[in-house]
């Protein structure tokens, strides 16, 4: 059965579970450092770079191509390409004998992933009419405030699985977690492809025609509307460093700052999360809408804007927390607001851009935000706080030291592009 007969929903239910995949895979390393430091060696600057810059500039790399294509050939068929690449890729994981080896294959996890969220968000554009698309791409783009916590949960599930299995199935906990995470994405890319066809491009009302297929093209429309994608993903490239510092060193921090243990540690995190993310996705979508109805058209670049400011200093309060309490508040209340920062980019684009254009700037804002977010922020707390702070609570000193820096970059770019976004709205029906 295809989605003509199940729905276009079902195809958004279908692109969800995946983001929420490749979340865990993405992740899961990070849940499982201390055994992979002891097994193969790796130091925490290793570590960092695998959970940093061996997946941010590799899927930066492998993003603009990738978005390529998916502007112009079968974006289903590309997708489950993608999905099964990185799948694959975090199993091999789990029998990487040496550091090198295992960032390679962190790398091949990286080009698969890159082409999952420009896909997607083209997909859902063409799907769902310009008034009917916020929630589905709420629900979609949701996933990337809650999973970067509440991967931490199914990977502290899928450890605990391991433990009880690793002895029959001859591989230690660690490795058969990667396993078991690497798993569903094989039989959810299948899925995909079977059963949701193709859907037809189209322009929403007042957006530029034209094609826009070719690399010429696709230049002559960005350079037009450089004032306002410049600052928009530069602002949001460095808003990202806060965003993946987070999920990568908020668990080690409550467990080497707040006694926590390793997988409760996950558990917490992963729960505050998933309530912050989850409350996010339900809360933004109705306050855009109501605030749209009401005729109040610059809505989300101010809820963007507001995020820039807010969802940082939160992550700087939740380093310096002086209980595990108030850290997961202060975590959690940031995540709600980095949910603005997940879902109002999407939107701007899919209103704004025409629509063999919505991939590439897609893959252009995840690639920046990989290549400064993921690129940066895991490498950037420990380092900060090795120079700067002591133990126990050092991670907690680069939050703070991060989140500040970042609140006062990301919101000045946001307020530039600001006024560009105001002429670009102002012929469009929202």
């Amino acid at each position: 059965m295809s989605v003509d007969a199940k729905g276009p929903w079902y195809a958004v239910t279908i692109l969800f579970v995946l983001y929420c995949l490749s979340f865990v895979d993405r992740f899961a390393l990070a849940l499982l450092a201390a055994p992979i430091r002891s097994t193969l060696g790796v130091t925490d600057t290793q570590f960092g770079l695998l959970l940093g810059p061996a997946f941010g500039i590799v899927y930066a790399l492998a993003a603009l191509p990738l978005a390529h294509l998916i502007d112009n050939k079968h974006r289903i068929s590309l997708l489950s390409l993608g999905v099964m690449t990185w799948s694959l890729c975090t199993m091999a994981s789990a029998f990487a004998s040496n550091f090198i080896i295992l960032l390679l294959l962190r790398a091949g996890v990286a080009i698969g992933e890159a082409v999952l969220s420009a896909a997607a968000i083209s997909l859902i554009a063409d799907l769902f009419s310009a008034e009917k698309r916020t929630l589905p791409t709420a629900v979609y783009v949701s996933v990337g405030t809650f999973m970067g916590a509440g991967a931490f949960v199914v990977g502290g599930a899928a450890l605990d699985l391991a433990t009880s299995l690793a002895p029959q199935a001859g591989l230690v906990p660690w490795q058969l977690t990667l396993v078991l995470v690497g798993l569903p994405g094989l039989l959810i890319a299948t899925l995909l492809r079977l059963t949701v066809p193709e859907p037809a491009r189209r322009n929403d009302p007042g957006v530029a025609a034209g094609n826009y297929s070719t690399v010429t093209q696709a230049f002559v429309y960005v350079r037009k509307e450089a004032r306002l994608y410049a600052f928009l993903i530069g602002g949001l490239a460095i808003f990202a460093i806060g965003s993946y510092a987070s999920p990568s060193w908020m668990p080690t921090l409550l467990i080497r700052g707040h006694g926590v243990a390793p997988a409760d540690a996950g558990y917490l995190y992963g729960l505050t999360g998933v309530f912050g993310g989850v409350l996010g996705t339900v809360f933004w979508p109705i306050f855009i809408r109501a605030r749209l109805l009401r005729g109040h058209r610059n809505v989300k670049i101010n809820l963007l804007l507001c995020a820039a400011i807010v969802a940082p200093v939160l992550l700087a309060a939740a380093g310096l927390a002086p209980s595990k309490t108030l850290l997961l508040l202060a975590a959690g209340s940031a995540i709600f607001f980095i949910s603005i920062a997940a879902l109002v980019p999407a939107l701007i684009i899919q209103d704004l851009a025409p629509a063999r254009m919505r991939a590439r700037l897609m893959a252009t804002l995840y690639t920046a935000m990989n290549l400064v977010g993921s690129g940066a922020g895991p490498v950037l707390v420990p380092l900060i706080a090795g120079r700067f702070f002591t133990e126990p609570r050092a991670l907690g000193g680069g939050f703070a030291v991060i989140g500040i820096v970042v609140a006062v970059v990301s919101s000045a770019a946001i307020w530039l592009a600001r006024k560009r976004y105001r002429e670009c709205i102002a012929g469009l029906s929202l």
